[in-house]
């Protein structure tokens, strides 16, 4: 309980002001994403309750008549994130894209960030497959129509746009440039764990489709400095094998001998039964992205374990100018 000390008009405009921003955060606080400012070039969203850190802040202002839409207002040129305070009424500007930002739950606080391709130095991302969620990758990046970048939205996990662990991912993110796969130069699929690229192939994209690009045939370069040449290495696919109810994805991989002598590069297992698991590993959770540490081949039945498994996966593009 309060009491206000103030003349009579006065509290009730107070009071009116204090109902207004109670009503506000009540809103805005349902991590709800809408969108703020329309335009060809300068298309925001808004996320509530998330603050962003992390960057370098052009503009810190505060002010009683500061809003969202006037926050995101000052990013028209330079601009390409803000973060704005419901309590404090401040807004601070980014040069950062929101997904280069560190994100905290912080219920007052909206981000806002324009309606852009999630970049990493020159490269566009177009797939981030999450390990362990139960949910087929392949499936996904089979299914049209499915976009996460247009828009994005409140449900998506916020984690699963960052190449890190400053966020909780629990979903795939699927590009609408798979749909639209033209103009494409290169594409480079790397893997991730504890938030570091381990290992990565990039491959020439010009006369590709969206399935075709994951070929040696196209590879330009690699983690893997033997790879090109690897006169062991049979399979080479994105469909990989699905005989027998295997679901044996993104395969580079020998001749199949036997579960003990088989040997990898790079394997994405994909479904929740897998045949060799009695003498590779136990499946507990899928998908699960085996790869060789090292410059060469390693066996998957190998005690100790030769292969690493990563985090989650993500698949890049380069588009010609």
């Amino acid at each position: 309980m309060f009491v206000l000390l103030c003349p009579q008009e006065q509290c009730k405009s107070l009071l009116q002001m204090t109902r207004l921003r109670l009503i506000l955060l009540s809103v805005f606080t349902t991590f709800m994403t809408f969108n703020l400012v329309s335009g060809a070039s300068s298309d925001f969203k808004v996320t509530c309750g998330y603050n962003m850190s992390g960057g370098t802040p052009l503009s810190v202002i505060t002010s009683r008549s500061m809003s969202a839409l006037f926050c995101s207002l000052q990013c028209v040129n330079e601009c390409s994130s803000a973060t704005y305070s419901l309590t404090y009424q401040t807004c601070i500007t980014f040069k950062e894209k929101f997904h280069n930002l560190t994100w905290t739950q912080a219920q007052d606080w909206c981000m806002m960030y324009k309606v852009e391709a999630i970049s990493v130095t020159n490269w566009t991302l177009v797939f981030r497959a999450q390990s362990g969620i139960n949910v087929s990758f392949y499936d996904l990046w089979e299914t049209n129509g499915h976009h996460d970048d247009l828009s994005m939205s409140s449900d998506f996990p916020i984690g699963c746009y960052r190449l890190d662990n400053l966020g909780n991912c629990k979903r795939h993110f699927r590009s609408y440039v798979l749909d639209n796969w033209t103009n494409i130069d290169q594409i480079k699929i790397s893997v991730y764990v504890n938030g570091s690229e381990t290992a990565y192939m990039i491959f020439n994209g010009s006369a590709s489709d969206r399935q075709s690009w994951f070929s040696r045939t196209f590879l330009v370069s690699s983690y893997w400095t033997f790879l090109a040449n690897d006169t062991q290495v049979f399979w080479f696919s994105f469909q990989g094998e699905t005989a027998n109810g295997l679901s044996r994805r993104f395969l580079i991989f020998s001749y199949y001998w036997n579960c003990w002598t088989d040997s990898l590069y790079f394997m994405a297992i994909d479904s929740a039964y897998e045949s060799c698991s009695p003498y590779w590993g136990p499946i507990p959770s899928y998908p699960m992205f085996f790869y060789s540490p090292v410059k060469q081949m390693v066996r998957p039945s190998a005690q100790p374990p030769e292969y690493r498994l990563a985090d989650f996966l993500a698949v890049f593009i380069n588009q010609k100018s």
